[in-house]
């Protein structure tokens, strides 16, 4: 005895029937007509209207005194309806053929769409399945009615909607404002990259001359002290301090010469001019005339270098 089927049941059990390729096509000297057709029952928990795209599930289960080779259900499936998944079991005794299928579809039109199954069996051209259609309702949300069929004037343009347009119109903004802001980064990474950065300021020629005095008094040679080695070192500090403060070339000119040329544009007092003279006397006894003083000679004229060098040096402003 059949079963009355909801319209969305026959089309589901149907296009599960297509779906289900058992056995190739037999040959036709040896193919052998089934005594009857199959018997399609169908799940009676299918929805009425489905939300457009939403999956709709549907169990079939085909049966027949005999296996049957099913047409594809690619024959007949219309674009809007697409075969999500499908999966069956299938179960042959003696004197029944059974199919149980889960089948998975989904409907991509707003629209009232019926499809209509008119199919013959793969193994005889002149034998078709029963006739059946199924009338598929699909609306946007749960809450809206069913809208015209396809075609109608009254069918929203739902491709230029509003909210489809907001959502374009925010993805090129936010396109446009991440671009910009990359930008923005890049000018200002290149710009740190290729700034100009200004050289140091100069030493002070004072500082440099009393770091070099620091170190020469934690230095072996005046600790222990080197007499010879401590006047050349304490020497040429003095000398260089002039030369950087000044301008003058002490370092390169013999004590007459650099006496003689200092006493010409000495830009310090006669006194501190007739220090250098009694400094430079006393270092040069102890390098050439073989002076030997003692430490304590040696550390004022340690305290008449730091003496002229901060008396004479250049105010730093900042």
């Amino acid at each position: 005895m059949r079963t009355e089927l909801h319209p969305l049941g026959r089309f589901v059990l149907l296009s599960l029937m297509l779906l289900s390729a058992c056995t190739p096509p037999q040959d036709a000297e040896s193919f052998s007509p089934p005594e009857s057709l199959p018997d399609i029952q169908v799940a009676d928990d299918l929805p009425k209207s489905v939300p457009f795209g939403e999956p709709i599930d549907v169990r079939l289960r085909f049966t027949a005194e005999e296996r049957l080779a099913l047409p594809a259900i690619e024959e007949w499936l219309t674009p809007p309806v697409e075969l999500l998944n499908q999966s069956s079991t299938e179960t042959l005794t003696e004197e029944t053929w059974q199919r149980d299928v889960e089948l998975s579809v989904a409907v991509y039109a707003v629209t009232n769409l019926t499809l209509f199954v008119d199919q013959p069996l793969l193994e005889n051209p002149d034998l078709t399945l029963p006739f059946a259609s199924l009338e598929v309702t699909t609306r946007l949300d749960s809450d809206e009615p069913p809208l015209p069929k396809f075609g109608s004037d009254e069918l929203p343009d739902f491709r230029g909607s509003e909210a489809l347009r907001r959502q374009k119109r925010n993805l090129w903004i936010g396109l446009g404002v991440a671009l910009t802001l990359i930008l923005v980064a890049l000018i200002a990474l290149w710009k740190f990259l290729h700034r100009v950065i200004p050289p140091p300021p100069p030493v002070p020629a004072h500082r440099t001359a009393f770091d070099s005095l620091n170190k020469l008094e934690q230095d072996s040679i005046w600790t222990t002290p080197n007499v010879d080695a401590s006047a050349v070192a304490l020497s040429l500090i003095l000398r260089t301090y002039i030369e950087e403060r000044f301008g003058i070339q002490a370092p390169d000119l013999t004590t007459e010469e650099f006496l003689l040329s200092v006493e010409e544009q000495a830009p310090w007092s006669d006194e501190k001019q007739d220090g250098l003279k009694r400094f430079f006397t006393a270092t040069d006894r102890i390098k050439f005339a073989g002076d030997r003083p003692q430490k304590e000679v040696l550390d004022e004229l340690m305290e008449s270098v730091k003496e002229f060098v901060n008396s004479t040096k250049q105010e730093v402003t900042t």
